[in-house]
């Protein structure tokens, strides 16, 4: 026979369940993030959103979403859209502030490893109605990746992934660099070219004495967009003034340069072929 003690319980936990919280039916999404919106298109979530970024990419669709500004627009411009839901990055501390005092609901992603990448889509799947897409993306994603790493079993290579260019700062060596603890940092450690230095911070802006140390085997350059032969042979030369570091005096430095290299969203899959590639190139390369 229950006791009354167990009857209690009982009685309190289904009287709460009927009166707890129901998962938002979201239907107007505000995205202020490029890897956030890309995230919504490709998990068939466009026809939700009614703002995005003026960074942000353009619908696939053609259809015509409210650009509402930088990555940290005006609060007035995005209440005026009426949204249920606004996905921003968490370190878009005053916006997110701002919006809960507001009472309009927030989801704060975070995207600077791998692991948070691939829970950013689970969790925008399932507060938005796309839970069985988001876990495709996932698994699509990690099996294109353990499909590339084993074409990378052989020499390991230490690599250091630049996001800043040294011809643009000259007689400055202090570049922006991605560490282990960043997503590229995981990627290359994945491809078994492990990044050349360690640091808890995924980014930072590198002092000349641990540059020369770290001594990768080969420097990627990332950019927003493809160097042009010019800009390449400039940077080039601008890493002459480090001569000691094994990367400049075999000639093992890269460039990564497309729309999708700096954005950490579904198309990471493309920029871990990119990575792929020049790893395979350096590998050949005398």
């Amino acid at each position: 026979m229950m006791s009354l003690n167990k009857f209690i319980c009982l009685t309190l936990f289904l009287a709460l369940s009927c009166f707890a919280e129901k998962p938002v039916n979201v239907q107007r999404i505000i995205s202020l993030a490029p890897s956030i919106t890309d995230t919504l298109y490709t998990l068939g979530l466009e026809s939700k959103l009614v703002g995005i970024t003026n960074y942000c990419p353009t619908p696939p669709s053609g259809k015509k979403i409210t650009l509402v500004g930088s990555m940290n627009p005006a609060l007035e411009g995005l209440v005026v859209l009426k949204p249920d839901l606004v996905i921003t990055l968490h370190s878009d501390k005053k916006t997110i502030n701002n919006l809960n005092k507001s009472g309009i609901k927030t989801l704060n992603i975070h995207n600077d490893s791998l692991e948070k990448i691939y829970q950013s889509y689970i969790k925008i799947g399932e507060l938005c109605g796309a839970d069985e897409a988001a876990q495709k993306l996932v698994d699509q994603t990690k099996e294109n990746f353990a499909e590339l790493a084993k074409l990378h079993q052989g020499k390991s290579q230490k690599s250091l992934v630049l996001i800043s260019r040294l011809s643009t700062t000259p007689g400055k060596l202090a570049p922006w660099v991605a560490s282990n603890k960043s997503f590229y940092g995981e990627i290359l450690a994945g491809l078994n070219s492990p990044s050349a230095v360690q640091n808890e911070k995924c980014f930072y802006q590198i002092p000349a004495e641990e540059l020369i140390l770290s001594n990768p085997d080969l420097i990627i350059i990332l950019t927003p967009r493809e160097l042009s032969e010019e800009q390449q042979v400039q940077e080039i030369k601008a890493w002459q003034q480090v001569p000691t570091l094994s990367a400049v005096r075999e000639k093992k430095i890269f460039f990564i340069g497309n729309s999708h290299i700096m954005i950490p969203g579904p198309k990471i899959s493309r920029s871990m072929n990119d990575f792929s590639q020049i790893l395979q190139k350096a590998s050949h390369e005398k």
